[in-house]
């Protein structure tokens, strides 16, 4: 998972930030590699799979730059752990000069003296375009990351490089910030040709034509035209039904006047108009206010110069800069954060757009108070992307079972790392083998201790009925990728599916398992959760420590409706992919199960999840499973082989 950044052609541009967030103090511009000897290149380090050397070609400040060649490899890259100036405090923005003999995909990665794994360093995607660019990241991006007080290392790679290919650097410095105006109003919709600026789109219809013009050019540019296959329709949703758009007293929220929409249905129906303003890259936050009939989500787009609507090719996602807001029944007052990459996806702004998830036939929304502010937001509105911010409870995890509370499950990697041995790789037969010992030594001490197994459609969990099958698991995964742009193109639900996969805590596998017929009161002795990988093991499991998680769920998912954003058909999350908690949250900040994954399965201890949803305090809503940076696919209730299927085995005495 990473962050993309398209980069604007060379030429000079002004990046605004506010550092009073950060208790930083403004310092000069500073220069911090110029390659006008060969100390700066020598303090760059290249690999098998690039080379560096000075160069005095595509110079932008004086006569030397350093000349990159990456070869055709995945990742190959250059570093530098030799920076001259390691506080980067009071800084507005890094900025680089980069020639590029082609287009390529460019990593920037800065890492700090704690910086040790993906989530715990800067990194941030950028496209380089042929001929001169320019790239400029703000420091505050970099501080909402690492210590840019501490900085140890800068490390440039490509991505998936196709062909050898050589780029040249120059002019690496740290730049002041530049001021600006602190707010403006973009629609306030005081003046009714405000609201006529506003009509209908089809995205479509922008869609399709784009795909017919990359092929048309495709075919021009082909050796054989005729070799090229016809082109193919794309395969897109029925055309969304129009909006009605209309000026309102009703609900303004600045002035006297805002703009109402009512929806006829649809699924995604988009509105458009041309703010009055193209150049946003100086602005830091997004506001507007929305007043909705209940809650639910309203999305904001923003296409610039270089955007496109496509949905199948990273680089097209990315190209535009899209928020889903989460909106509560009621007045809404928005605060949406500047893309990190404004430099591109918020300059040369072409069409600013509006539309609402699933709207009902006949509900409105009332749009108000449409701006741009300079100042930072010390909070944003839900939906947050964790592409671009790190979510996590105020006061960290309680994990139980024992005394630690940690910042989230990489923090619980990294704490019990030491205690890590290479898992003994049980089938789901051995794993149960083992509870069953289990069982025989707890009767000694618990003669009246009774074994139950729940599987969906399996015996074994009623003592009194040992034939009857157990229906009472839900299972469900919630595809989708950062950042939030992407995931807004094809997120969904894999409730039906025979295996679903979790990833990162955004994007989770949700369970249920019914506790009902444990008996009111028992003693749960020992408990086991048992989950059956399908697919390729993959993760390194046996040569390094991995670590999964159970975390309670609050709310009343529903099994085939779950996705990211809702956890049933128009009840929306309080954040994305439930990343909420406590009083009001979509989860509890605890983790009831931990643990280390295995080649065929993975195998947790449920004593203490038993007991949570037993003792008759909190209400049994399942759990969320998701991993530290670990990729896990496992089969479901809907399993074709049955004992393959999520199964808790639980021990109790009867009171």
């Amino acid at each position: 998972m990473r962050r993309m950044m398209i980069v604007a052609a060379a030429g000079a541009f002004a990046v605004f930030m506010a550092l009073a967030f950060t208790g930083l103090t403004q310092a000069q511009a500073k220069v911090l590699f110029d390659f006008e000897n060969n100390d700066d290149v020598t303090r760059w380090e290249g690999s098998r799979l690039a080379d560096t050397s000075a160069s005095d070609e595509h110079a932008t400040s004086g006569k030397g730059s350093m000349k990159v060649m990456l070869k055709k490899a995945q990742f190959p890259g250059i570093s530098c752990s030799k920076l001259p100036v390691n506080d980067w405090s009071g800084y507005g923005t890094l900025n680089l000069d980069v020639f590029a003999d082609d287009g390529v995909n460019l990593v920037v990665r800065i890492d700090d003296e704690n910086s040790r794994n993906y989530a715990t360093r800067f990194n941030l995607d950028i496209r380089l375009n042929k001929g001169a660019n320019t790239v400029s990241i703000p420091v505050a991006d970099i501080y909402a990351k690492i210590d840019v007080k501490n900085v140890k290392v800068l490390v440039l790679f490509g991505i998936n490089v196709e062909k050898d290919t050589t780029f040249f650097l120059d002019n690496v410095r740290l730049e002041k910030p530049v001021a600006a105006a602190r707010e403006k109003v973009l629609f306030d919709f005081e003046e009714e040709a405000e609201v006529k600026a506003w009509s209908d789109f089809d995205v479509y219809a922008a869609r399709e034509a784009e795909a017919k013009a990359a092929y048309d050019a495709a075919v021009k540019a082909a050796a054989d035209p005729a070799k090229v296959r016809p082109y193919k329709p794309l395969a897109q949703p029925a055309t969304e039904p129009p909006v009605k758009i209309e000026w309102t007293a009703e609900g303004a929220s600045s002035g006297k006047h805002a703009m109402k929409l009512t929806f006829a249905g649809g699924r995604m129906p988009t509105i458009a108009a041309k703010p009055p303003i193209d150049d946003w890259e100086t602005y830091r936050a997004f506001h507007a206010t929305v007043t909705a009939p209940r809650p639910c989500m309203v999305v904001f787009r923003v296409m610039a110069g270089t955007s496109r609507y496509g949905v199948t090719r990273w680089d097209d996602t990315v190209s535009r800069w899209e928020y889903a807001a989460r909106c509560g029944a009621g007045r809404n007052a928005l605060v949406m954060p500047a893309p990190r990459n404004a430099a591109s996806r918020w300059r040369n702004v072409r069409s600013l757009e509006i539309y609402m998830y699933d709207p009902h036939e006949g509900e409105s929304l009332v749009i108000d108070g449409i701006s741009l502010s300079t100042d930072r937001p010390d909070a944003t509105s839900p939906f947050h992307d964790t592409f671009n911010e790190t979510v996590v409870p105020a006061g960290g995890y309680r994990v139980l079972g024992t005394e630690l509370v940690v910042k989230d499950v990489d923090d619980l990697a990294e704490k019990l790392k030491d205690q890590w041995v290479k898992p003994a790789d049980k089938g789901v037969a051995e794993l149960e083998a083992d509870v069953h010992a289990e069982y025989e030594k707890i009767k000694a001490a618990h003669p009246k201790a009774v074994l139950v197994t729940l599987r969906e459609g399996d015996k074994g969990s009623d003592p009194a009925t040992p034939d009857k099958l157990f229906t009472g698991w839900m299972d469900a995964g919630t595809p989708g990728h950062e950042p939030l742009v992407v995931v807004l193109t094809h997120f969904g639900n894999t409730g039906r599916a025979g295996s679903i996969r979790t990833w990162f805590r955004s994007h989770p596998a949700l369970l249920r398992v019914d506790l009902s017929s444990l008996p009111k009161g028992a003693e749960v002795l020992a408990a086991r959760l048992i989950v059956a990988r399908s697919g390729n093991p993959g993760n390194n499991w046996d040569t390094k420590p991995t670590m999964f998680v159970v975390e309670p769920v609050r709310r009343p998912w529903n099994e085939y409706e779950v996705n990211v954003f809702e956890y049933a058909k128009d009840a929306v999350w309080s954040d994305y992919g439930a990343q909420s908690w406590g009083e009001g949250g979509d989860c509890d900040a605890v983790m009831l199960a931990h643990g280390p994954i295995a080649g065929k399965t993975l195998s947790l201890d449920f004593t203490e999840a038993v007991k949570y949803w037993t003792d008759g305090q909190h209400e049994n809503h399942g759990f969320i499973l998701y991993g530290a940076l670990d990729r896990l696919s496992i089969a479901t209730r809907e399993s074709g082989n049955v004992s393959n299927r999520p199964a808790v085995m639980v021990i109790y005495e009867p009171k």
